[in-house]
Order: structure tokens, then sequence, then C-alpha cells
């Protein structure tokens, strides 16, 4: 139980921190544009 629960927040995170990554990546593309 606690460590599905642990897995969930993990994944969690990493989604979270990928998309800003991805949100970051495609400004500094926009602006480079």
């Amino acid at each position: 139980m606690v460590k599905e629960f642990g897995l969930m927040v993990f994944m969690a995170g990493v989604g979270l921190s990928a998309g800003s990554g991805i949100s970051n990546g495609l400004a500094r593309s926009a602006d480079k544009c």
C-alpha cells in the first residue's frame, strides 16, 4: 500500500517535472523564432 502510494507520488512528480521541462523548451524555441 505504502509502496504503491509512493510510486504514484513519484510518477506524478516526474510527470510534472517533465511537463515543465517541455513547456520551458517550447518557450525557448518560440523566443528563438
